[in-house]
């Protein structure tokens, strides 16, 4: 998944990155043979595909931009011009690499069926420091993450958006990595543009600057991104999306677009705006490959998905999984199931509740998405996200702990309760707790591994 942190045979990168699932390192494709791996919270340089000199500065702004790096058949990690020439390769060709993965620990690796590696860039670090914004994936950006010389990728791969310190901006490459017409720089009277993040806050979507520059510390720095944002008027962005059309919005909590491609709801712009490329395709470079999109759909389960998005511990997530699968004997007699599926699919890695909502297949009659995320793995309770998905409420969030599922997915499914009357119930905590008393040994039978 582009916007994940792995590769698959066939899938690869044009202008964009694959970052690890505790974003704290990034590989980022600029361009040509130039794939770089960062350091996200200092924004260093860890490993470079080919040694950078100044006499290849101006390459990086050469040609149509529709090179790529992929990860092809034979198990070769290649890099290619805009005419599908090879200028980079790990030489890693019938070693049974199937899988390009970015590692929790700064390392990038290539590794076959039996999970052995078979070439490193060896850049494994001691210390990790977390970075100072999450990262956003997929096709959005929410509230609190930035692209830090990241990429968003439309579900259809066909329309990049590229935060970029080499070209100081963020802009947006259409069909085969095509450059559109649509860019924000970062104004020449700011300061350093190379140490900019892209980040949708509160009240707005801002460029964030890092570290220190001409002595000056710049950890403070802010600047609207498109002068949506004042004082007088602020702006109050959830989420900012790249569509398959080629447009970027900007959603409020509704899920309404506030902003399309430069333009407010109320400017006569809005609707006519697009950033499209009409026949632009270059001929000269047919697709080499699919950029991969904002990842599958989830399985068309006849129960509700117990969804995993964290995969920092399979010891935690088991315990999850099976508090969340354990009937419970009721003081009234009764055994108590909760009628939910596990998903435990790296693919789902890191996606936030807006995101899977995206992910649920037409037509599905679920209830609720339940879903192990990282909090999930670290709260003392357990306490799993739930999501609604009735049309009312479609993506309302809670969180509930394990014990509460049964009653929270049996009663919503079957339209016995309200999603505020679980909402309403919440402890200090916001977490939802079961309504009904359980035996002191609850009935023990199998449940799914």
């Amino acid at each position: 998944m582009t916007g994940g942190h792995r590769l698959t045979l066939g899938e690869g990168l044009r202008r964009q990155s694959l970052t690890s699932l505790n974003d704290a390192f990034t590989l980022k494709h600029f361009g040509f043979e130039d794939l770089i791996l960062f350091r996200n919270h200092d924004r260093k340089p860890l490993w470079w595909s080919v040694t950078p000199s100044p006499t290849r500065q101006g390459e990086w702004s050469r040609g149509t931009g529709v090179s790529d790096v992929a990860l092809q058949a034979d198990g070769n990690l290649v890099a290619h011009d805009e005419n599908g020439v090879p200028l980079w390769a790990t030489n890693t060709a019938g070693l049974g690499a199937d899988l390009l993965e970015v590692r929790d620990d700064g390392d990038v690796v290539l590794v076959n069926a039996r999970d052995e590696v078979v070439w490193s860039a060896g850049t494994t670090q001691q210390e990790v420091t977390p970075p100072p914004f999450p990262v956003g994936r997929g096709d959005r950006l929410l509230v609190g993450q930035c692209l830090g010389d990241q990429s968003l990728t439309s579900p259809n791969g066909k329309y990049v958006l590229v935060h970029d310190r080499q070209h100081a901006g963020t802009f947006l490459h259409g069909p085969n990595g095509l450059v559109t017409s649509w860019s924000r720089p970062v104004p020449p009277a700011y300061p350093n543009a190379f140490v900019t993040r892209l980040v949708l806050e509160a009240d707005g979507l801002f460029l964030r600057w890092d570290g220190t520059f001409d002595g000056l510390d710049l950890w403070g720095v802010r600047k609207p991104w498109h002068d949506l944002s004042s004082l007088s008027h602020p702006f109050r962005p959830q989420q900012l999306v790249v569509r398959d059309c080629g447009d970027v919005e900007l959603l409020d909590a509704a899920g309404e677009i506030m902003w399309r491609n430069g333009y407010l709801r109320d400017h006569p712009g809005f609707g006519s705006a697009s950033t499209r490329l009409q026949s632009q395709e270059d001929s000269r470079c047919p697709e080499r490959l699919s950029a991969t999109a904002a990842g599958p759909l989830l399985p068309e389960l006849e129960s509700v998905p117990l969804v995993r998005t964290d995969f920092g511990s399979d010891e935690d997530w088991i315990a999850v999984r099976d508090a969340v699968l354990a009937p419970r004997q009721l003081v009234v007699g009764e055994v108590f199931h909760a009628d939910v599926d596990v998903v435990n699919d790296v693919a789902f890695a890191g996606l936030s509740a807006a995101q899977l909502a995206e992910h649920v297949p037409e037509g599905s009659s679920w209830a609720v998405l339940v879903v192990a995320d990282k909090r999930t793995m670290s709260c003392p309770q357990r306490s799993v996200l739930v999501i609604a998905l009735n049309e009312d409420d479609r993506g309302k969030t809670l969180r509930a702990v394990p014990a509460a599922i049964q009653e929270i997915e049996n009663n919503l499914s079957l339209s016995n309760m309200d999603w505020e009357d679980f909402a309403d119930a919440a402890d200090d905590d916001d977490i939802v707790h079961p309504f009904l008393d359980e035996v002191d040994e609850p009935a023990m039978t199998d449940h799914p591994g």
